[in-house]
């Protein structure tokens, strides 16, 4: 009958059955639904046509985690509530492979969705088909049970060596957790008392030695700084136009770090540097380098980097656009800051914040260049968990302090308290200027940077400074709307590997979330 009736229709209704069958195989893609129970796999192939539905089934006040393992094909997560409205998409830089972690806040009683799509392929290398695996994890009736799982989740994926993390708020640790190790070989977990070079989040104590400079009527951010210095600074490209430190503390300074920034830092072993593999030919090519130099001042490096003739000096260490113009992140300006300060204060600038910052905030596991005990020290790692050597540099201002764990969570609340009241070091309206946005990028690669005087801000209101160089990862962030925190360690770097860039980010994808709940 239905060859009949095919052979004897019109064209037009033709053409109509075949949309109609086509709807209906659409239709039947997209009604693909499957209700998920706790620690039960559910394993399908999917075409990139289709959407595949998954409905939880959750309480109010209760934490969802949910995993998704992509095999073939690279595939969008999308979650609903219980009206359908949408609330999250979840897809890491993992490709068609790996893990995909899905997060669900119930806000009231429901059923909520999950929706599984195939992102669009390029049409060379277009994938029609895949598998994957999705499993409802647990859930979780409180915050810190649920944060507990979730930060175990990602240690257990030992793709970090280790890891710790701190929420507080202005008066003390509410949460913390730690995954991994600090020291692998001597089996050694991170705990409080863990200490860790802190990268740049040490600029953070170049702007507080600014600021109580400025409080003094010492310095002043907006003149010129060779006001300041025994030898004259002048961007080639613009030489009339003055470097303030208002410009180096917001990185609008004009000045390039370039490859002249490496010449400042040297190996302390040089023996057991030299036969280290290691991951990146780029890092071993740095590394190479520097082994080639020899330890150097503050002074002598900056005066041969920013003196025409001087050993480091070029033309390129200047950007062509004048200084206030645009944002390019400086650590040689950084340090200039920092010299400034010693010149002025007439201490050594680590000595200088040893005695009117570390001292005064009672900092007692805090110190400049070694850490004060080397049996807590977290190891640096690469992503083969093998050792980085050591280094140690002339630019030190810029990132070379050392912490415990508990002494960042310490500053961190120190620094909470004196936006909202001011502190022991300065006053509500200094810790205000500092932390303050200074300058926007408003153009380029770099639109949308917000600094204060050395100081992030996010367009979620979140502010504070991070730190990372090889081997570390390192964040100090706040929300001065609800005055909670987080102070985060890991022992390696962010861009070691694709599946270290993940759980990396997923640790700040969950602080970012869950911070706020303690409140």
């Amino acid at each position: 009958f239905l060859t009949y009736y095919l052979n004897n229709m019109k064209p037009f209704n033709y053409i109509l059955i075949l949309l109609s069958f086509f709807i209906i195989h659409k239709s039947e893609a997209q009604e693909f639904k499957v209700e998920l129970l706790e620690k039960q796999r559910s394993s399908h192939s999917i075409q990139t046509n289709e959407t595949h539905l998954y409905t939880v089934s959750l309480q109010s006040g209760e934490f969802a985690m949910l995993e998704l393992m992509q095999q073939g094909v690279d595939v969008v997560v999308k979650t609903y509530n219980t009206k359908g409205e949408k609330l999250d998409q979840f897809d890491t830089l993992n490709g068609a492979n790996g893990d995909e972690l899905i997060l669900i806040d119930a806000t009231e009683t429901g059923i909520y969705k999950i929706e599984v799509t195939p992102l669009n392929q390029k049409k060379s290398n277009k994938i029609k088909e895949g598998n994957y695996t999705i499993e409802l994890l647990c859930r979780s009736t409180s915050i810190k049970e649920h944060l507990d799982r979730v930060f175990k989740f990602v240690g257990d994926k030992n793709h970090i060596p280790g890891f710790l993390i701190n929420i507080v708020d202005n008066k003390e640790i509410r949460y913390q957790n730690s995954q991994g190790f600090a020291n692998i070989k001597d089996q050694t977990p991170y705990t409080n008392q863990t200490i860790q070079q802190i990268e740049s989040i040490s600029k953070t104590f170049i702007g507080l030695s600014i600021m109580m400079l400025v409080e003094q009527g010492r310095l002043d951010l907006d003149t010129d700084i060779n006001t300041y210095l025994p030898f004259k600074i002048t961007n080639p490209h613009s030489p009339k136009t003055p470097i303030t430190l208002r410009h180096l503390a917001t990185h609008t300074s004009g000045i390039n770090d370039g490859k002249n920034y490496n010449k400042a830092y040297w190996i302390v072993d040089k023996e057991s540097a030299k036969n280290r593999k290691y991951t990146h030919k780029s890092i071993r090519k740095e590394y190479r380098g520097l082994l080639k130099n020899e330890p150097i001042s503050m002074q002598e490096y900056l005066k041969n980097f920013f003196v025409p003739n001087g050993a480091f000096y070029s033309k390129k260490n200047f950007f062509k656009r004048s200084s206030g113009e645009a944002w390019y992140y400086s650590n040689v300006g950084a340090t200039l800051a920092a010299y400034i300060v010693e010149l002025v204060s007439g201490q050594p600038f680590d000595e200088y914040v040893e005695q009117h910052i570390f001292k005064p905030l009672k900092l007692n596991e805090t110190s400049w260049n070694k850490p004060i005990s080397s049996n807590k020290l977290a190891i640096k790692y690469d992503r083969n968990k093998s050792k980085y050597p050591e280094i140690q540099g002339a630019t030190y201002p810029d990132g070379a302090v050392y912490m415990s764990t508990s002494d960042l969570s310490k500053h961190l609340i120190h620094l909470m308290n004196g936006y909202q009241n001011g502190s022991v070091l300065l006053t509500k309206s200094s810790y205000r200027e500092m932390m303050s946005v200074q300058y926007e990028e408003k153009n380029g690669r770099f639109k949308g940077i917000k600094n204060g005087l050395f100081w992030w801000h996010f367009d979620n209101g979140r502010m504070g400074h991070n730190g990372g160089s090889y081997g570390g990862n390192i964040n100090l962030f706040f929300y001065p709307d609800i005055n909670i925190g987080y102070t985060s360690f890991e022992n390696v770097t962010t861009h070691e590997s694709e599946d270290i860039i993940i759980s990396s980010q997923w640790i700040r994808t969950i602080l970012n979330r869950y911070t706020k709940y303690f409140k």
